[in-house]
């Protein structure tokens, strides 16, 4: 279950940036990289699918 939550809201948080940033190719390397880091906080408990996706994309926000 956890893995799902990780990955539907790692898919969310890269749909979202990547409707904000028309730079990016959806392919970008920074997609695995937001992957690990919510499945890394999802690992360590977090499993609020709003607090994923809004960790991912503040991650995301600062990989510019």
């Amino acid at each position: 279950m956890e893995n799902r939550i990780a990955q539907a809201s790692s898919d969310s948080a890269w749909r979202t940036y990547l409707l904000l940033r028309d730079d990016v190719d959806e392919d970008d390397e920074r997609r695995e990289l937001l992957h690990r880091y919510v499945t890394n906080l999802c690992d360590a408990g977090e499993h609020n699918p709003d607090a994923l996706q809004t960790a991912g994309l503040l991650l995301s926000s600062k990989a510019r």
